[in-house]
């Protein structure tokens, strides 16, 4: 893997060291999928083994690997599962186990979808269901979650396709009632000048992708948390995910460290040394 070492100061009477990964996007399907499921699970491990020259699952080992090594918190910023299946959710569920390695997830954007062109005819209560099975399978809700390790509360805000829902901002009122210092798992980054310059030159992007930046649409709930977050002292990193740069990108938004982390699949990952 492409590690950076990033040190977060914070004040913490003893160290706390993390690996950071985003973007893993997991394919399994099995006979208890569609095939219309199973035939897009086969297409998209062409596009990220093949096309993309990715190593989901090896990276992913490999990650898992290194924590147990270095007793590293493992932070997953969402898209650890490409869609949703059955075999998806056990291979995820089974490794982290396996590893006994300790972690904190927040979810992405692709966790609760089923395979593209399948959701207009999902039922309600299929919906339903996979939003279920994925939200409450793992040690914290990947939605939105807490959970206080080494003197942190790492808290864990939905935020797919660049905006905050409306249930953000309270959510993270809470958090900040508690009086700890935070750090702060999305899956979409927020917009931050270093990252938006990277983001459109050395990756070419033409979109940014980025919470606030002057290509993404706004809404009041978005606005607010963005607002909310950079005045926040008790905030004191932000991790997240979703663009797959080739590289760890950080900046600074309010008080806190912004990292981006690399496309695991292409073995970027960020030990994040929190003191």
């Amino acid at each position: 893997m492409q590690l950076t070492r990033i040190p977060i100061h914070i004040g913490l009477p003893k160290p706390l060291h993390a690996l950071a990964i985003a973007d893993t996007h997991l394919l399994f399907a099995d006979g208890r999928d569609t095939k219309r499921c199973f035939d897009n699970c086969v297409k998209r491990i062409g596009e990220f083994e093949f096309i993309n020259v990715g190593r989901n699952l090896p990276y992913f080992l490999e990650a898992l690997l290194e924590c147990q090594k270095n007793n590293y918190l493992l932070l997953h910023c969402g898209d650890l599962l490409d869609f949703y299946s059955p075999a998806n959710l056990e291979v995820a569920t089974r490794l982290l186990e396996l590893s006994h390695v300790d972690y904190f997830y927040c979810s992405g954007n692709h966790e609760f979808s089923y395979c593209p062109g399948m959701k207009e005819i999902l039922t309600p209560e299929e919906e339903a269901h996979i939003h279920d099975a994925v939200e409450h399978a793992f040690k914290n809700e990947i939605t939105y979650g807490s959970r206080v390790i080494g003197g942190i509360n790492f808290v864990a805000v939905y935020n797919g396709h660049q905006r905050f829902e409306e249930r953000a901002l309270p959510f993270f009122e809470e958090q900040v009632a508690k009086g700890l210092p935070i750090v702060l798992l999305m899956h979409d980054p927020v917009c931050a000048p270093h990252l938006l310059d990277y983001l459109r030159h050395a990756e070419g992007n033409a979109t940014s992708y980025l919470i606030g930046a002057d290509d993404m649409p706004l809404d009041e709930p978005t606005v607010a948390m963005l607002e909310r977050l950079r005045k926040e002292p008790l905030l004191k990193a932000i991790v997240a995910g979703h663009v797959h740069p080739h590289a760890n990108i950080v900046d600074q938004f309010g008080s806190a460290t912004e990292v981006l982390v690399g496309g695991a699949y292409y073995g970027y990952g960020a030990i994040l040394d929190f003191d």
